[in-house]
């Protein structure tokens, strides 16, 4: 028994000195390796956990960082974000109701909620930084920040623009957005200039009842819809801007009725699209190597003036559009549209007074008289005449009647001439 005891308290007494042998061993080590990882804190080389939710006074952020809350810039307080940080959002978003100041900073997520831009004024600046992953990149609710140089890309939407947003869009790339690049809405007026919107699935740009104080000097390429235009009240100016490879390059429906002037639309296939009583002002832009430059339809009468058709497989095309159809079916069927759906089929939208939309006189003819068609087709318009059957329109005299609901109704005609007798078109400086 005696025996038992003492080697029991010999093993005791040598784990005892093992523990602090080892802790001997280490202390040094980890003395060395605490300056090392206070240093690497300092210098942003580790994620460190964004821990508050709210901030109330100037703030500073950098490195890396991760979000793993929704993060809360109050009014009076400015978040600053330094270059070179990287912002991962794991859940929740950034809401801003004071001031943010972000340059060459990478905002990223899955499948996150983005940036929310509550009333911002223009001391809200985002330049040089890319926004990805988001359901919206951003969402800019009122107010007037700044945004150039930014990069939304494989976001669902790039930017949403409401409550009578006066953001400055400049120098913007819009890329690979499931839905839209850049939707603007509820009647917002931004300045869109200089932008790149290419790739997006459903449309580049969306304006919904919506008229942005500039919109020009864009690029669109390769996106479903390059621009889409739609709903009574939306009548920008839309100018200068590029569309090239897009499959519809400009649409403008349900009423929409802007004045497109200036744009070169080229190796689409549609340059530009009217549907739904459409009536847009049509100017000096280039309709060049479309398969299909204009496609008019749905009682839609817009103005086509000054504007070349150059090499395009068909110039213009009219489709269900009649004068005959209008008068007889038009009013009822603008009735039917008063509580429209949203912009993405989503929720109903309130209730639309149509009696501002004045029918003009119609007299069974589109309007498309001094624009230039072309060399050849200027021979051709002068061997037929002012009725004549030209190759490279598509009206009434192709096809008179079309079929809808048990009727039979005329197609319109295009009216041409007179035609220019040159190019009227005048490059973008």
């Amino acid at each position: 028994m005696l025996f038992e005891k003492k080697r029991k308290l010999n093993t005791n007494r040598s784990k005892k000195e093992g523990k602090t042998h080892k802790k001997t061993l280490f202390a040094p080590l980890f003395q060395l390796l605490i300056p090392i990882i206070i240093l690497a804190l300092w210098l942003g080389l580790l994620p460190t956990l964004a821990t508050s939710a709210v901030i109330s006074e100037d703030t500073e952020w950098s490195g890396s960082r991760q979000v793993r809350e929704t993060v809360r810039v109050e009014k009076g307080a400015t978040l600053v974000i330094a270059p070179g940080s990287q912002l991962e959002f794991i859940d929740g978003h950034l809401e801003v109701s004071g001031t943010l100041v972000a340059d060459r900073a990478n905002f990223s997520g899955a499948n996150w909620q983005g940036l929310v831009l509550n009333h911002n004024s223009s001391e809200t600046k985002i330049s040089d930084s890319k926004i990805t992953g988001a359901q919206t990149g951003i969402l800019i609710t009122g107010g007037a920040p700044q945004l150039t140089g930014v990069v939304l890309e494989n976001n669902q939407v790039g930017i949403e623009l409401k409550q009578q947003a006066k953001a400055t869009l400049d120098n913007c790339s819009f890329r690979n957005n499931g839905k839209v690049g850049l939707f603007v809405k509820e009647g917002s007026n931004a300045i869109v200039s200089n932008n790149l919107f290419t790739g997006n699935g459903k449309f580049g740009s969306y304006i919904y009842r919506a008229n942005p104080e500039r919109f020009a000097n864009n690029r669109f390429t390769n996106n479903e819809v390059g621009l889409m235009i739609a709903y009574l009240g939306s009548q920008p100016t839309i100018e200068k801007n590029q569309f090239r490879d897009n499959r519809i390059a400009i649409h403008v429906d349900r009423a929409a009725t802007p004045q497109l002037l200036g744009n070169l639309l080229e190796a689409n296939d549609i340059g530009i699209k009217l549907q739904r009583r459409a009536d847009p002002l049509v100017k000096g832009n280039r309709l060049q190597k479309n398969k299909l430059g204009m496609l008019i339809c749905y009682s839609s009468y817009p103005q086509i003036v000054g504007n070349d058709f150059l090499d395009n497989q068909l110039a213009l095309q009219l489709e269900h559009q009649s004068t005959s159809w209008e008068r007889a079916n038009g009013a009822a069927s603008r009735e039917q549209e008063r509580i429209a759906h949203g912009a993405f089929g989503s929720k109903k939208q309130p209730v639309v007074d149509t009696s501002a939309q004045r029918l003009k006189k119609l007299d069974g003819t589109i309007d498309a008289r001094n624009n230039w068609w072309g060399a050849t087709e200027s021979q051709q318009i002068a061997s037929t005449g002012t009725d004549g059957n030209l190759p490279f329109i598509h009206d009434g005299l192709d096809q008179p009647l079309f079929h809808d609901a048990g009727k039979d109704y005329p197609l319109d005609r295009v009216r041409f001439y007179p035609a220019a007798q040159q190019p009227q078109f005048a490059e973008s400086d």
